[in-house]
């Protein structure tokens, strides 16, 4: 009886400490293995989650949602004295692509949860496009249309979140589609700038922070022609601070005829 005492207390204890990943969306099994920015992206995912679980009630952090350029921001750094979370993720985009199926390992639409509303933000700033603009074969207004959904769903969750939208910044030598890719983020630049208008939501113009006056990323802020150098983000925090005490503009509700 003392054996299969301790075999069942064993069982037990497996049982309980083996504790499956929660599910990204629709999210089955997958039937290969992962590559590394799906690996990336759940792992990015758990660490959001565990931040969650650690604010305290009462606690509306300033969040930062996007791609990698987001992800190398150091904001401990950048905003001491500031409750500020990164919610980047290398490679990721504003949705996945048209018709994927679950699983699904892109997009800041199917990690809403666990990136932007289970924080209850009191500030949302975001910054994605730049993996997105360089599908030529996607029309620029889907990525538009991913993103308004995801100010939709911020404003009916939590209206009184001030949303933050940024313009891409131009990619830069050594980058090898300078040319192309720079040409997608200007033209979808001017969508945002009308989405911004259109919402009435602030936009922080990163192309003009840092384009050079040939419009394109220099050597002086970026190593890649992608990514910026770590001094370059003062500029990006500069630009962003501003908002960290304003109030939600109030939404005009006045109607012409």
């Amino acid at each position: 009886m003392r054996v299969l005492s301790g075999i069942l207390t064993a069982l037990l204890f497996a049982a309980v400490a083996f504790t499956p990943r929660p599910a990204i969306a629709d999210d089955t099994a997958a039937a290969e293995p992962l590559n590394k920015w799906h690996q990336l992206y759940l792992d990015r995912i758990d660490i959001f989650r565990a931040e969650n679980e650690a604010l305290q009630p009462g606690d509306r952090p300033i969040i930062f949602a996007g791609d990698s350029l987001t992800q190398h921001m150091r904001v401990a750094e950048l905003f001491p004295g500031e409750l500020v979370l990164n919610r980047g993720i290398g490679s990721d985009g504003i949705a996945d692509v048209p018709g994927a199926q679950p699983p699904h390992y892109r997009g800041l639409v199917n990690r809403y949860e666990d990136s932007i509303l289970n924080a209850r933000p009191r500030v949302l700033f975001i910054l994605m496009g730049t993996n997105d603009v360089g599908r030529r074969s996607i029309e620029l207004t889907y990525w538009e249309q991913q993103l308004e959904a995801i100010v939709d769903r911020v404003e009916t969750d939590l209206p009184d979140c001030r949303i933050v939208l940024h313009t891409l910044p131009p990619s830069g030598p050594p980058y090898a589609r300078v040319e192309s890719l720079n040409a997608r983020a200007r033209e979808y630049n001017e969508l945002l700038r009308a989405l911004a208008v259109r919402r009435n939501l602030p936009i922080i113009d990163l192309w003009e922070i840092y384009a050079s006056p040939e419009g394109i990323l220099p050597p002086d802020v970026t190593g890649d022609g992608l990514h910026l150098r770590r001094e370059a983000y003062e500029r990006w925090a500069a630009a962003a601070r501003p908002y960290f005490a304003m109030e939600k503009a109030p939404v005009d509700t006045e109607t012409t005829e």
